[in-house]
C-alpha cells in the first residue's frame, strides 16, 4: 500500500501580481465587448493590490 502518490498534482502558490494583471486584462476585454461591468473588475483588481501591499508592508515589520 502506497503512502504517497507522486503523480498527484501539487497546488502551486500563484503570485498575486499575475493575478492582478489577469484581472486588469479581463477588464479591458469587458470594456471592448460591453459584456459586463469593467468597473467591478477594476475594483476587484484594486482590492487585490491593496491587500498585497498590506501583506508586504506587515511582513517587512
Amino acid at each position: 500500500m502506497k503512502t504517497s502518490d507522486s503523480s498527484a498534482p501539487v497546488p502551486a502558490e500563484r503570485p498575486v501580481r499575475p493575478v492582478v494583471e489577469t484581472v486588469l486584462a479581463a477588464a479591458n476585454v469587458i470594456n471592448k465587448t460591453q459584456a459586463g461591468s469593467a468597473a467591478m473588475v477594476r475594483e476587484a483588481a484594486h482590492q487585490i493590490q491593496q491587500t498585497e501591499a498590506t501583506k508586504n508592508t506587515s511582513s517587512q515589520l
